[in-house]
């Protein structure tokens, strides 16, 4: 039986070997996170593989590490954006009136999850969460409408939002 393995994948195979370890390193001290690292250890390869046509043994490392900055770069992008959401949907009111089509649908976008997030709350804190966060009443006013504390309307609030944040967290 003939060695079907072309001379480029036999490279690729190589410095899988050599670099494989390397590479993870260098992704987990930039972001701090053994198990992404090695998952985009394993991207970087695979993309290398689209590359093999032009591939040479003294390119293929800069490849390899040019791929991985950019996985790297990519990740922390992602986790940006996350950030950037979170803050827009609680912590942050927007300042800007005009919206492009694209931050419009985002935003629909969040408050539809959002929404799905609080019918998963039990009745009563699904109730203080929208009247506080869709309605914007006070603390004072939700616990004058419903006959409770202010205490408790204070924690049904904080276990709210901690729930929905955790939800989004989870689907986004």
């Amino acid at each position: 039986m003939e060695n079907t393995t072309s001379p480029k994948s036999a490279l690729i195979s190589q410095a899988f070997k050599q670099y494989h370890q390397m590479i993870i390193g260098y992704i987990n001290r930039r972001i701090n996170n053994i198990d992404d690292a090695e998952d985009m250890s394993q991207d970087v390869f695979l993309r290398l593989m689209e590359y093999k046509e032009i591939l040479c043994e003294e390119t293929i490392k800069n490849f390899i590490f040019t791929i991985a900055q950019n996985r790297v770069i990519d990740y922390i992008r992602r986790i940006n954006k996350k950030i950037e959401i979170y803050s827009y949907i609680y912590d942050v009111q927007p300042s800007v009136t005009t919206y492009t089509p694209e931050q419009e649908a985002g935003t629909h976008d969040l408050l539809m999850m959002e929404n799905r997030c609080m019918r998963k709350l039990p009745p009563q804190r699904c109730k203080i969460y929208y009247m506080s966060r869709i309605e914007e009443k006070s603390t004072d006013e939700i616990a004058k409408e419903l006959h409770l504390s202010r205490r408790t309307v204070e924690s049904h609030q904080f276990m709210a939002r901690r729930e929905v944040r955790e939800n989004l967290r989870r689907i986004i």
